[in-house]
């Protein structure tokens, strides 16, 4: 376990068949959360020039993916930290893609503009998590691993807020714990969120949920 984060430190991770460079600022990307590089492309797929914000980027991984796969896409990725928006901003240059990148915590510095899609990896694992890999911390900034209230508050955070910056029928979609899929889809049904639906990784885990916006502004 150990090596593989020793492989990585202050070097590159592969994620979507590109290359990242990685340091102690940011999360090492993990493959599962490929899934929501696969989701977003799909709900933008019938789009033209989508508005595609990444809440808590980190890396760039997730947003440097979306716009290599859709040149015409607009990419909005925020992080609260702004050694994670240089690590991100190496990535894009490195990666040829233009992306607005803006400090932010959540949604608090982003403008009134509405996105078609909204996609976050947050914290979401609790303090005394037993899933916690005892080499993660090393190596990984433990603010973008764990979250308060068993892992749920950044979590609640993003879909509390996510309608009033998502265009008329906008998607959001959002990582999670394998084990707090119900937990997230009450969220996005006590935020009157429609269609409603819980995708599983790889491993048959479920990690990733999606909710359209039902609010018209």
């Amino acid at each position: 376990q150990s090596r593989m984060y020793e492989n990585v430190i202050g070097r590159s991770k592969e994620f979507w068949s590109l290359d990242f460079k990685v340091n102690k600022h940011v999360l090492i990307p993990r493959p599962e959360t490929e899934l929501l590089v696969e989701i977003a492309l799909k709900q933008i797929s019938t789009l033209d020039t989508p508005r595609v914000l990444d809440l808590g980027t980190g890396s760039g991984a997730i947003a440097i993916s979306i716009a290599k796969e859709r040149e015409d896409c607009l990419v909005t990725a925020s992080d609260i930290s702004p050694q994670a928006l240089e690590v991100a901003n190496r990535n894009a240059v490195q990666h040829k893609v233009t992306i607005s990148f803006i400090q932010s915590n959540w949604y608090e510095n982003i403008a009134s503009e509405k996105f078609d899609a909204i996609i976050c990896n947050p914290p979401y694992i609790a303090k005394d998590d037993s899933h916690l890999e005892k080499n993660v911390s090393k190596y990984e900034p433990t603010h973008a691993l764990i979250s308060e209230e068993n892992g749920l508050r950044d979590l609640e955070t993003v879909i509390a807020n996510a309608s009033g910056h998502l265009s008329e029928e906008g998607f959001l979609i959002v990582e999670h714990g394998f084990q707090q899929a119900k937990q997230i889809q009450r969220l996005f049904n006590q935020y009157e969120f429609n269609s409603i639906q819980t995708h599983k990784d790889l491993a048959r885990l479920d990690r990733v949920t999606t909710g359209q916006n039902s609010k018209t502004a």
